[in-house]
């Protein structure tokens, strides 16, 4: 099974991000059982510095930004905003 890391970047001044806050949060609640191999990690755009360089990631110009690692490696970026739907199929893709 594949190691998925979801990596999203935003700001406390985002209305986009603010507004995605609990989508995201449902989503990511689906994929949180044991038997995956899944991390969402989160950072606004000042600790997301720290998580940006931790995982080669470089810069974002936009906010919210989404990161998809799969096995350490980087399969897909995405900024902006995104239905429920959408961000569950692009996990179960990557699952």
């Amino acid at each position: 099974m594949a190691k998925v890391k979801l990596i999203e970047i935003g700001g406390t001044s985002c209305g986009v991000c603010k507004m995605m806050k609990p989508m995201v949060d449902k989503v990511i609640s689906m994929f949180s059982a044991d038997d995956l191999d899944f991390q969402y990690v989160y950072g606004d755009t000042d600790e997301g510095k720290t998580i940006m360089e931790e995982n080669s990631i470089g810069s974002v110009s936009k906010v919210p930004t989404f990161v998809f690692f799969v096995d350490g490696e980087e399969k897909e970026r995405f900024d902006g905003g995104i239905t429920l739907p959408a961000l569950r199929d692009k996990i179960k893709n990557y699952l």
